[in-house]
């Protein structure tokens, strides 16, 4: 039968007889979905991978983007067996999945809405425009000055209304961290009721008692985890400490004095958190890029696992790549 496994011994190392499949059989839609054909083999239940033969596969129908950073080239081994059943076997694997989930909804979701709050400008013109339809030439002083005090005002409505959308999704982020974060460490042995910084700072400090001496501060971007968790924090409780704690450790991120109700103050308890935040355009991208560097950062440090490895080493990997290269030679020849 066409595509059957016909195996070879080579120094007792079972070795797949891909000139079964014949020269046209690239174009056969049977063989396409032969796994075989890409240099997959299953075997008891795991995945077996003819490395040669798939990067030539890869190559050959234009798909060298399935070949990670990373992925092994010559071998001394026939078959690559993956080290992994599954994608999220990887604890790196599920920050990397939720970092660009919630980049995705960032994008397409939330951004989005920032278009729809009226600028400062947008009253100007409005006010202008509606004003000077009805006022003669000699009056265009007083429109421009209307207008320009109709800007104004809005201001502060405007800039209340962008930083709440900011801050709460500067919230959305740590909750969904901090979920994630509980959930992986469970499935490494975490056993409390409780889940907050101080115990997971301990928590990860006793897995790297005895296989490391990095403490989680010394990770990479911990202060971009950490500023986080004040921010959260102040968002949460609103009062002096929260506010003087982000202040003391990341200054550049908080205002230090306001003008209320035409008076400069410093902030006092219940004063909403969200206005003396100091968020930037490209805020929410760069916490989020800096999220995942923790993370991988993290998941090497104490849980011995190779991020590069982490985005191939595992058998659905390659069922799915086989899928996708099926995809391509069906594009490519229209079958």
């Amino acid at each position: 039968m066409k595509g059957e496994s016909t195996m070879k011994s080579d120094h007792k190392v079972e070795r797949y007889d891909y000139s079964k499949l014949g020269p046209n059989d690239s174009k056969d839609w049977d063989v396409l979905g032969n796994f075989h054909f890409w240099g997959i083999h299953k075997k008891n239940g795991r995945v077996r991978v003819d490395t040669k033969r798939f990067i030539e596969m890869c190559k050959s129908h234009g798909a060298e983007e399935l070949l990670a950073d990373g992925f092994p080239g010559e071998r001394n081994t026939v078959y690559l067996l993956p080290s992994k059943l599954h994608r999220d076997d990887y604890a790196v694997n599920i920050f990397r999945d939720l970092m660009n989930e919630l980049s995705q909804e960032w994008e397409n979701e939330f951004r989005p809405i920032f278009s729809l709050v009226k600028t400062p400008e947008q009253v100007r013109n409005e006010v202008f425009s509606e004003e000077i339809a009805y006022s003669s030439a000699e009056d265009y002083d007083d429109v421009n000055l209307d207008a320009d005090m109709a800007a104004f005002r809005r201001e502060p409505s405007y800039g209340h209304a962008i930083n709440s959308l900011y801050c709460q999704f500067i919230q959305k982020v740590c909750t969904e961290s901090d979920r994630y974060l509980l959930y992986v460490l469970t499935k490494k042995g975490y056993k409390e009721s409780d889940f907050n910084v101080k115990t997971f700072r301990a928590f990860t400090d006793g897995l790297g008692s005895d296989k490391t001496s990095s403490m989680i501060r010394e990770l990479n971007k911990y202060h971009s985890w950490n500023l986080l968790h004040k921010l959260n924090n102040f968002l949460k409780h609103n009062s002096i400490q929260s506010y003087l704690t982000l202040k003391k450790l990341y200054p550049n991120n908080v205002q230090e004095t306001m003008i209320v109700d035409r008076n400069e103050t410093t902030y006092q308890n219940g004063m909403y958190a969200g206005d003396w935040i100091i968020v930037k355009e490209g805020y929410i991208d760069k916490i989020l890029e800096n999220l995942l560097l923790f993370f991988e950062d993290y998941c090497k440090t104490f849980f011995d696992e190779d991020i590069k490895r982490a985005e191939w080493d595992y058998d659905d990997y390659f069922i799915h790549a086989a899928k996708r290269l099926k995809f391509y030679e069906q594009e490519f020849f229209g079958i």
